[in-house]
């Protein structure tokens, strides 16, 4: 199933510098939500490898002191799970909720105001094995159309998964693209899982 706090950001697990390289670093002030829009009520809804799921803004929650705003998934109008995303200068964080078998460190899922070519990457530990996600810009204010419309302004980021094992890394390529005012647009992939998710239409609020 498709949830934008763990679809977003780790593809293989259930799905992440200067113009070389950086790691995440803590959310701190200064909100700048494009790309990422999270105001309160919002929902989009995806076509994900043909599941419909609708995302929903819907209240915050304070963990470790940072506030974030929950993010709902309903699937055949039940809610199934809560993620949790956060937006500081400049930088989106992603972060599963409790209970699911996924690692709840949050992760650096998107930068704004870099250039193309630059790149981010941040290690996960999962059940014990190191999940590697490399993330380069790809293209920026390039044009797609999805089932929610023609959208000109947009993100596109490459991202490698890479799972170490011991006849050779499990790597998953994954693009995804994020329209500056409405938010996450696609997400394609190939490797070991090939799943196509698109924007079937949207409510920004």
């Amino acid at each position: 199933m498709m949830r934008w706090g763990i679809l977003v950001v780790v593809s293989a697990l259930t799905l992440a510098g200067c113009a070389g390289d950086s790691s995440p670093s803590s959310p701190s002030a200064t909100i700048d939500h494009s790309y990422l829009p999270l105001a309160q009520g919002s929902s989009w809804t995806y076509d994900f490898g043909g599941v419909e799921q609708r995302i929903v803004t819907n209240g915050t929650a304070t963990i470790d002191g940072s506030e974030w705003v929950k993010i709902d998934t309903y699937v055949n109008g039940e809610k199934t799970v809560t993620d949790f995303m956060r937006t500081e200068n400049g930088i989106s964080y992603a972060k599963s909720g409790p209970g699911q078998n996924v690692p709840e460190e949050p992760r650096q899922i998107l930068v704004r105001n870099k250039p193309v070519g630059y790149k981010w990457s941040q290690t996960i530990s999962f059940q014990g094995t190191p999940n590697k996600y490399d993330y380069t810009i790809r293209a920026l204010d390039t044009t797609i159309t999805v089932p929610a419309g023609t959208f000109s302004d947009v993100m596109a980021i490459d991202v490698l998964h890479s799972i170490p094992t011991p006849v050779g890394d499990i790597t998953t390529d994954l693009v995804y693209f994020y329209s500056k005012s409405v938010g996450f647009l696609k997400q394609q992939t190939s490797g070991i899982i090939n799943v196509e998710v698109v924007l079937k239409s949207y409510d920004i609020k």
